[in-house]
């Protein structure tokens, strides 16, 4: 991946900070929490999930609104994917967007259910703004060690194992990050060594391997109900995009 790609990247994703710190001041402490965890999960979901589900066993009362952001969070894995790949291959983001449109429409909608079913006590508790501040330095700097590594480890599994190794890899690189390996996987698209067709594929292996930590880590982090409500979301928002992507191929 070229540096000025990364560095493209790195300014979205800070872009996407600033959006979510704007609308937490907004909109208040009703939907601070689910927009909290949409915006978050731009950076990451799976960290996002720990920690929605870390507070919801620490304060009861917004338990809801704590799923409700864990859930969203898995929305901007879908958005995220979209935005990666229209940076690096246009192409690519493009022949992705419905099946992508499926699993964001369907993980958008149970995060907004969950949050509108909490409740008065979990929907108007009192929201604590973390002491990052609006634009997360240190994250960002993170990721982009994480994406330049990722992309070096599923180019060399590409160029030694073919397609089977592109797989393997991004499956490897999604128990961590669902989209640590998409802009490697758009630069193999722009410069014609993978096909549109085997970045779709490797698009839903990524993130259905990440859902399987997202499903551990919700049962580790939070409680029963937590875990099972977040397994739920994500099987359906999966499960809209393969079924999408079945439809449409």
């Amino acid at each position: 991946m070229r540096p000025g790609t990364l560095a493209l990247l790195m300014v979205l994703i800070l872009a996407l900070q600033a959006v979510g710190h704007v609308a937490l001041r907004l909109f208040g402490p009703r939907a601070g929490l689910a927009l909290s965890g949409l915006f978050s999960g731009f950076v990451s979901s799976t960290a996002t999930i720990a920690a929605m589900g870390s507070r919801a066993r620490q304060e009861p009362a917004q338990a809801a609104a704590c799923e409700a952001g864990a859930m969203l969070s898995t929305a901007a894995t879908w958005a995220q994917s979209l935005l990666m790949l229209a940076v690096v291959a246009p192409p690519a983001a493009l022949a992705l967007l419905l099946v992508a449109g499926a699993g964001l429409a369907e993980a958008l909608a149970s995060g907004v259910w969950r949050a509108r079913s909490g409740g008065p006590a979990g929907a108007n508790a009192p929201h604590r703004p973390g002491p990052q501040g609006a634009l997360r330095l240190r994250e960002v700097a993170t990721v982009a060690l994480l994406l330049t590594g990722v992309s070096l480890a599923v180019s060399w599994a590409q160029r030694v194992f073919g397609d089977a190794g592109l797989l393997a890899g991004v499956a490897l690189a999604a128990l961590a990050d669902a989209q640590s390996a998409l802009p490697a996987l758009g630069a193999l698209h722009a410069s014609g060594q993978a096909s549109t067709a085997t970045v779709l594929l490797c698009v839903l292996v990524a993130i259905s391997t990440n859902a399987l930590t997202g499903t551990v880590t919700a049962f580790v982090t939070g409680d029963a109900g937590f875990g099972q409500r977040l397994a739920l979301s994500l099987t359906a928002s999966t499960g809209a995009a393969r079924g999408a992507a079945a439809v449409f191929k």
